[in-house]
């Protein structure tokens, strides 16, 4: 063999084994690729599941703030009857100290019939 035979072979072998790293750098880059693509997917799955979880927190809160409000609503409605009832309670114990004494003569009318000292008498 002559020595640009030699040559000629040589450099034939390193366009060889550049083509082959060659042909590995780009399969290497398309493994990345995927790679990347694949954990982009994932951030992107998570980066969802916390918006998720945090419009599910707001919704919450907002369900609970209006629950509070609700509850303030009833408890100024409460308030409002019990301060109507407390200014009727003067009344109710008259008409209740009425109640009684009416309720004691039936029963001392009833009692004097019984014993004799009442009649009722019909015309």
């Amino acid at each position: 063999m002559t020595e640009a035979t030699a040559e000629a072979v040589h450099t034939a072998e390193r366009l060889v084994r550049i083509e082959t790293s060659q042909v590995q750098l780009v399969d290497s880059i398309n493994q990345l690729r995927a790679e990347l693509a694949r954990l982009l997917a994932e951030i992107c799955a998570s980066n969802t599941q916390a918006m998720s979880a945090t419009v599910t927190m707001r919704l919450e809160c907002v369900r609970r703030g209006e629950q509070s409000i609700q509850m303030g609503r009833l408890l100024a409605q409460h308030d409002d009857r019990i301060e109507a009832v407390e200014k009727m309670a003067p009344a109710l114990r008259i008409l209740s100290w009425i109640g009684v004494m009416l309720g004691g003569s039936i029963i001392a009318l009833i009692w004097a019939m019984i014993t004799g000292q009442a009649a009722v008498v019909f015309k």
